[in-house]
Formats: C-alpha cells, sequence, structure tokens
C-alpha cells in the first residue's frame, strides 16, 4: 500500500482554476505542458477521458502511489482489483512518459498474460476511441505478448531467467509476488533497479558535457543529472513474516519512511466489512481448510523441503486473527474437525503436521446451529461445547411488525416489481399472520419449527404471481388481490414438516388452511364478532351484505380479470361500501378492493358465505343458494 509521509509531501497548485485562467491566453507550448500537468495530477479524468472507467476512490490513490514511488507493493485480498489497477497504470504510465517499456512477469506465464488482457480489454471499451490512436502493432505468441505504445512497449513473459535477462525495461510489474523464488527475485530481477536506462543517450550526453568543460563554458558541478527512472511493482495477496514478501515489504518499508516517525508511525485502521470470516459446516469440510496444513505446490515453487515451516498453508481461523469468525451450522461440522478446535480456542496452540504452533489469535469466534432436535445429522462434542463462553438462544418473531420488518428486509423484490405491483398493507400481514397460523397448527411438526424463510418465500411468490397477470394483461400497474394467494402455497408446503395427521390431510390442504385461519384471525380485529347462533329476523353488521348475495346469487371472480373487470365486479356488490365505511372508515382507496375481497373470504370462513374454486378463479354465493343448486 503507498503511504505518503510529511517527507516526501510537495506543494501542488489547483491546475482546475489555473484552466480557468488562462481563457487561451497561453502559447502552444505552455498550454502543452499545463494540460500534462493537469492530466497527471487528476487521474480519475484522465482514465475517464482515455478509457471510459471511472475508477474507486481507493483506486485514484494507488494510481498516484504508483506513479510517485520507484517501490511499490500492493499487499491487498483476491479479488480487490490489484492486476486491473495495474493495468489502468501501465495503460497510462506509456501514455505520460514516450518510449516507456513496461516488463510483466509472474510465476506462471498466464499470470502475466492476466494483466496483458486486461489491456487487451481495456482498448476494446466504448470511450477507449481516443486511447487507441497510442496504440501499435501487437504480437502474441507462445513465449511472448508484446504490444507498442506511445513509442514504447508492454511485454509479458514467462518465469524465466533467460527471457528476463534478454529484456531491457524501465519499469518492472510482478504479479503474485509471493509465489515468485528468492533467488529469481535477487539474482535476475533487482537488477532492473540499479541499470541505467538509454545508455547511448547519455553517454551522448556526457561527451558533450566533457568538451564544454574543457572549452570552460560550464563546471563539473552543472553536469546533468539522470534520474533513476527504473520502478518495480509487486502485486500480492497478504502473507506472513517468515516469508520473502514480507522482508521486502520491510526493506521498502524503512526507504520510505527511514524510520522518521518511530513509535508515532500511524497504525492503520481495518473496516469491520474487512474482518468478517464465516464458514458453512458441510461434511466435506477439513481441518486445512480451517487451521491449516503443509502445501506441495507452495513447497515446490519456493523449492523447500517438508521440513521447512515456510510450506504451512494456514487456514482460514489463523487468516481470521483480530477478526471474527463464523462456523454457521456447527452441529454439521464431523466430530474430529470439532475436536481440532479444542486447543485454538482454549490453549492458543495447535500442531500442523508434526509443527508444534504457539498461536496467540485475537479472534471473536461465532457458531451457529439450530435446535439439535431438528437438525438429527450432527451434534456439538461435549469438549467443545464446554469451550463455548455463551449460548445465545433466539425466538421468533413475537409480532406481526418485527416479522414485517425481517420480511420487508430479506425478501428479493427487484426494483421492476416494486414499480409494477402494489402490496396492501392488510396483505402484508396476511403473510405474516399465516406463519403464526403454522406454528400454532396440531398439523405441524413443532420440533421443526417454521422457518422465517417461509414468509420470505411467500412473500415473493405473492408478488410473482401478482405480476405474471399484469404481464398477461399488458398492465403498466396492478396491486396484489386474495387470488394471488394461492400463488404462495409452494412456498407454504416447501417449508413446513407435517405431523401424521397433517400427511393424511395432504401438505396443499394445510396450506389453503392456514391461508384462511389467518384471514379468519386479522379479521376479528377490525370486524365485528360473527356469531354462530343467531335470532331469527335479528339484524346484524353483516345482515345486508349477506341479503344481497341471497337476492343477487353471488358472483364469481376470475384470475385473468383486468383491473377494470375486477373493481366492476366489486363494485356491484353495494352493501361492501357500507360495512367498510363504518369499520374500516381509514382504507385508502389502493386498498379498498383488497379489503372488499378480505371482508368475503373471511364470511366464507365463518360459514357464512360460500366460495367454489373454479378453474381460474373463484365464485362466492349465499350457503342457502348453493345448497339448493346442488339439489
Amino acid at each position: 500500500m503507498w503511504h505518503e509521509t510529511t517527507k516526501y509531501k510537495k506543494k501542488t497548485e489547483n491546475y482546475n482554476e489555473t484552466f480557468k485562467k488562462l481563457q487561451g491566453e497561453l502559447e502552444d507550448k505552455e498550454a502543452k505542458i499545463t494540460l500534462c500537468k493537469f492530466l497527471r495530477q487528476n487521474l480519475y479524468f484522465t482514465t475517464y477521458l482515455l478509457t471510459g472507467i471511472k475508477l474507486a476512490p481507493y483506486q485514484e490513490i494507488t494510481l498516484k502511489g504508483m506513479f510517485n514511488r520507484n517501490f511499490n507493493m500492493c499487499v491487498w485480498g483476491r479479488g480487490c482489483s490489484k492486476s486491473f489497477i495495474a493495468s489502468v497504470y501501465c495503460v497510462l504510465q506509456c501514455v505520460f512518459e514516450p518510449n516507456t517499456k513496461i516488463l510483466i512477469a509472474g510465476p506462471t506465464f498466464r499470470t502475466a498474460r492476466a494483466i496483458f488482457n486486461n489491456i487487451e480489454k481495456m482498448s476494446e471499451t466504448k470511450g477507449a476511441e481516443l486511447l487507441l490512436q497510442a496504440f501499435g502493432a501487437k504480437s502474441k505468441r507462445n513465449d511472448l505478448y508484446e504490444w507498442d505504445i506511445n513509442g514504447g512497449s508492454i511485454r509479458a513473459i514467462p518465469l524465466s531467467g533467460e527471457k528476463i535477462r534478454g529484456f531491457r525495461a524501465n519499469i518492472l510489474l510482478l504479479d503474485e509476488y509471493l509465489l515468485l523464488p528468492e533467488d529469481i527475485i535477487k539474482n535476475v530481477l533487482m537488477p532492473f533497479l540499479v541499470a541505467p536506462q538509454n545508455m547511448k543517450e547519455r553517454m551522448e550526453i556526457r561527451e558533450i558535457e566533457d568538451k564544454l568543460i574543457k572549452d570552460g563554458h560550464m563546471t563539473e558541478a552543472e553536469r546533468m543529472v539522470f534520474p533513476n527512472t527504473s520502478k518495480m511493482i509487486a502485486l500480492s495477496s497478504a502473507s506472513f513474516t517468515f516469508e520473502n514478501l514480507y522482508k521486502t515489504y520491510k526493506e521498502w518499508n524503512d526507504r520510505i519512511y527511514s524510520n522518521e516517525k518511530g513509535d508515532a508511525t500511524p497504525i492503520e485502521w481495518l473496516h469491520r466489512d474487512e474482518r468478517f470470516f464465516e464458514k458453512l459446516a458441510t461434511p466435506d469440510v477439513t481441518i486445512a481448510d480451517i487451521i491449516g496444513d503443509v502445501d506441495p505446490i507452495k513447497a515446490a515453487n519456493l523449492k523447500l523441503s517438508y521440513a521447512d515451516e515456510r510450506v504451512i498453508h494456514f487456514g482460514m481461523i489463523p487468516r481470521a486473527n483480530r477478526s471474527i469468525f463464523v462456523i454457521n451450522e456447527l452441529p454439521d461440522l464431523q466430530a474430529r474437525i470439532q475436536v481440532a478446535l479444542f486447543n485454538i480456542l482454549q490453549e492458543g496452540d495447535i500442531q500442523i503436521r508434526g509443527f508444534k504452533l504457539r498461536m496467540n489469535l485475537d479472534i471473536q469466534f461465532i457458531f451457529t446451529a439450530n435446535p439439535e432436535d431438528y437438525t438429527n445429522r450432527g451434534s456439538i462434542v461435549t469438549p467443545l461445547k464446554d469451550r463455548i463462553g455463551s449460548q445465545i438462544l433466539t425466538h421468533y418473531p413475537k409480532n406481526i411488525a418485527v416479522a414485517k420488518k425481517i420480511t420487508e428486509q430479506e425478501a428479493r423484490i427487484n426494483a421492476v416489481q416494486s414499480e409494477l405491483v402494489y402490496v396492501p398493507n392488510l396483505a402484508k400481514d396476511i403473510i405474516e399472520q399465516i406463519s403464526f397460523e403454522a406454528r400454532a397448527s396440531e398439523y405441524i411438526d413443532a420440533k421443526s419449527g417454521v422457518s422465517a424463510r417461509m414468509t420470505i418465500s411467500a412473500m415473493e411468490n405473492l408478488i410473482s404471481t401478482a405480476e405474471r397477470r399484469a404481464l398477461k394483461n399488458g398492465l403498466n400497474k396492478t396491486a396484489v388481490r386474495l387470488s394471488d394467494f394461492m400463488g404462495i402455497i409452494p412456498a407454504i408446503t416447501g417449508k413446513i414438516e407435517l405431523v401424521y395427521e397433517g400427511e393424511q390431510e395432504g401438505a396443499e390442504v394445510i396450506a389453503n388452511l392456514l391461508i384462511e385461519k389467518a384471514i379468519s384471525t386479522l379479521f376479528k380485529f377490525q370486524f365485528p364478532k360473527i356469531s354462530k347462533l343467531e335470532k331469527q329476523n335479528e339484524k346484524n353488521a353483516y345482515s345486508d351484505l349477506l341479503d344481497w348475495f341471497i337476492a343477487e346469487g353471488g358472483f364469481e371472480l376470475y384470475e385473468d380479470f383486468d383491473e377494470k373487470q375486477y373493481k366492476k365486479v366489486l363494485d356491484e356488490v353495494k352493501p361492501l361500501d357500507a360495512l367498510m365505511k363504518k369499520y374500516a372508515p381509514d382504507t385508502s382507496k389502493e386498498d379498498a378492493y383488497f379489503m372488499k375481497e378480505f371482508i368475503l373470504w373471511a364470511l366464507v370462513e365463518n360459514k357464512k358465505l360460500n366460495k367454489e374454486k373454479l378453474t381460474e378463479g373463484f365464485s362466492f354465493k349465499d350457503i342457502l343458494g348453493h345448497m339448493i343448486n346442488k339439489l
């Protein structure tokens, strides 16, 4: 990582303001110089101008570090775009400094080619038209990738001493530095950093200077100083102090800082996102995965024997030092792997293939597990349980409000669906109430429980069902209907474990029963209680509505009804409006039709109306008329 200390800070001008003041007053040469200074200082703008690529802030800072130092080491985690930044640097360096020669090397030719391929992709982007003017001939062979750029070249070569010795370069870019043999780095690669470039040109200048000094036109002190333009950039993932990567880092760090701050050297803070490691316990997890093992490939690359501790590959736990380490589904971890955790948790030492190691790890261990009665696939061994400090038992959401927040957070609803489908608040309540009914149901295994994932999947299915109807009818906007709840049945049946009685009834029947019970339960909170026994000719809150069904005979609601047809059918049931006005006056316009359908379904559940499933919809009729029709 590049660090800027006060020793190397330089006062810079604000070239943006300079450009505003100039307004074409500069001569051509001065304007070019000012433009070059501006482009060098504003690397984000320059990169976007030449390639169409927008850099992240940390990427721009890294680029500045590469330009400002002759020794650069980028030690990042995998997938953090090290190779991409190096590719951008190569391109900009060749643009800024004509005749620059860059040599790319790595432990394998494939590694070296990766950066070269990134440069190719960069040149093929839509915004790279200006950059392409600087690119010349390109050659790809089995042992060499080469591209002429702005009078110079970028070469990718295999890790071969003879190949490297055969080329001259200003800049040496080494990818996967950790895997490069130390002797190759010292004896072959490092000499590039001290070898002067453009020797013919320098000799000609020295001859002219000698003549001028002899003639008395200049002094020895006035000779031109040739800066060391050679540069080395190392890219690597994290390593350990006994490996060559750390030795090189320490050497370069000492050159930069020169012990100028001593104990006052600032400590780098790692964001919490970078201090979390997680491993899912599966039967194929090994000790090598989580603790470590001897790595034969590493031994071969570094030419070390198995007796050398540098051949150790450390697993996830040692790499998670000063972090949080989580093992999910701990009972599923094999017993022998659980035993391997004993010393890590208690004594702080471990043996890896005969290497006895003391690990003073600063790690917060977290283990997760479902109830043991549910998993049945494994268990936590008693000694490991003894070493776990605290056991935290969680519970299901205790009210609908909390459950809704969880579902809203976890459900994968994209922006298109959110724009297309409106979900009434009551529909969200029904989704959550279904899970509450399931946990209390005699047909569902209480030991297995009912996962919160059921409501999450149910919400996704509900919106998908409404979305499908909208797409079939060519609608730009729709709202969830109660008939759409038939689409959540697969989400329910796939998430519940039935007892014997439930299996006898059938999973789909139980799912429908849960939906109906959820509607009936929520209905009681807002509307008057429906009595099973009533006096003859005594009117109640629902009498007018039931009389309408006796007089009109009922209606059908089809699933493929568009919004206009759907609303027209429900609007014909006038008593519904009066009932809502009295008992649900705060119902919004968007929720009104869902509320009407909700009332009808609740009356069906309380045996006041009859609902019959049609091929593609439902019919609602009064119970007496339905019985007469059957006769």
